[in-house]
């Protein structure tokens, strides 16, 4: 089972946030104060959910529980592949210049997200076909799950290709959600090296 990454934001100072993700085996939680690292915590998934169970009572005796509590809208997560339009641009360079712009999402890495407009093929900054780190993106549109295992299309009449035969078996072979690289391992391994 794959979970995203968890981010709570301070209501008192913008850009102080707990930040939670999978760690191997263990839940890393990292605390942010201006968006500097400040302490990370490894935890084990049972204390984990002893901890949270604690944070609920704690939710519930403030606000009286979950039936006064407005319905939250569950959001998609947002994964490396994904089409995404950019909500608030790096607020200390070129702020709002990408705002609205869609692009890939190329690498998130707890704070920000490296976004790849159009090509990619320029530098970096280049607004139609570069990259650039920006703090809020919403999905447009998922890669999906079994992104790297998409059937490989080629115009009709372009010759068959080899390598895309071996990956479109490999893909025959993997579950949904199997990695690029688990995908080149067995395409590899199909061919005999």
């Amino acid at each position: 089972m794959t979970a995203s990454p968890v981010k709570l934001p301070c209501n008192l100072r913008a850009g102080d946030y707990l930040w939670a993700e999978r760690s191997h085996d263990e839940v890393f939680i990292k605390a942010f104060d201006s968006r500097e690292y400040v302490v990370g915590v490894l935890v084990a998934p049972a204390e984990l959910r002893t901890f949270a169970r604690g944070l609920l009572a704690l939710a519930n005796a403030t606000d009286g529980g979950e039936e006064d509590a407005p319905e939250e809208q569950v959001t998609p997560a947002i994964k490396v592949g994904d089409r995404v339009r950019v909500v608030k641009d790096d607020s200390r360079f070129r702020t709002g210049e990408f705002v609205d712009k869609s692009g890939i999402l190329m690498e998130a890495d707890g704070t920000s997200f490296l976004i790849k407009f159009g090509d990619g093929t320029a530098e970096h900054g280049d607004p139609d076909n570069g990259t650039w780190w920006v703090e809020e993106v919403e999905l447009i549109e998922s890669a999906g799950a079994d992104a790297a295992c998409a059937p490989v299309v080629a115009p009709d009449d372009a010759p068959s290709s080899p390598r895309a035969s071996l990956l479109d078996k490999a893909c025959e072979y993997l579950p949904k959600g199997a990695s690029g690289a688990d995908l080149v391992a067995v395409a590899r391994f199909l061919e005999g090296e």
